[in-house]
């Protein structure tokens, strides 16, 4: 296996899950079909929120092992 095509099969793999529903979507759209969409728009932020979070904090550990 070359690299182009390593490269090439995890590209696609990659997008095919990007473009997947997730749980956070389910969770939006139940929300927004038994709630409101008022109680959707929260669900959003607070997935948005969760993932931001998370991404900050593997930021700073990263940044941490990188300077230890």
């Amino acid at each position: 296996m070359t690299i182009w095509t390593a490269l090439a099969g995890f590209t696609l793999a990659a997008g095919l899950l990007v473009i997947a529903p997730g749980l956070d979507m389910a969770l939006v759209l139940r929300t927004l079909a038994v709630e409101g969409a008022r109680q959707a728009l929260a669900a959003a932020a607070g997935v948005v929120a969760g993932v931001t979070g998370g991404g900050a904090g593997a930021w700073r550990a990263a940044r941490a092992v990188r300077h230890a």
